[in-house]
């Protein structure tokens, strides 16, 4: 296979991950597991793509310059990417936790406190090491879309 095919490859397992997670209901049994797993699954498959085209394509010199020259929030989401895969492969699980987001006391009672009665909704959140907590699908979307031009532009690198 070629490092495109592989490419593509990882590319689908990262969607198929991400389409899981977004089907998966936070009420309905082992939905926590579920999510805890494609959220892994999504970020080992993104990441293996950077590790793919260091490997095969560009120098780490040249990606950590297209790195630099994306927007502060790409370049925070590939900072965030990197951290989470390492932190669940060589160090512990990262484990996302469900939060309420909106409604009328937002997240101060917890997800589960008043049910669903003053409203919003339940996500799912990890938190990375500067302390800043990631709705774990807007994230995978975001590294998703931050992959897919970086296949498109690694050779022009």
């Amino acid at each position: 296979m070629s490092l495109d095919d592989d490419l593509s490859r990882k590319l689908a397992h990262a969607e198929f991950s991400l389409q899981e997670m977004k089907t998966i209901g936070t009420g309905t049994p082992g939905h926590a597991t579920a999510i805890e797993t494609h959220f892994s699954s999504a970020m080992t498959s993104l990441r293996s793509i950077v590790q793919y085209i260091a490997k095969h394509a560009v120098d780490w010199t040249r990606l950590d310059r297209w790195v630099q020259s994306l927007p502060a929030e790409d370049q925070q989401a590939w900072t965030a990417l990197r951290d989470i895969r390492n932190e669940d492969i060589h160090n512990a699980p990262v484990i996302p936790h469900r939060v309420r987001r909106g409604g009328h006391f937002g997240n101060y009672f917890g997800p589960d406190y008043f049910g669903n009665h003053f409203g919003g909704e339940v996500v799912h959140q990890v938190t990375v090491a500067n302390a800043t907590s990631l709705e774990v699908i807007e994230f995978a979307e975001r590294c998703l879309a931050l992959m897919r031009r970086l296949i498109a532009e690694y050779r022009s690198l």
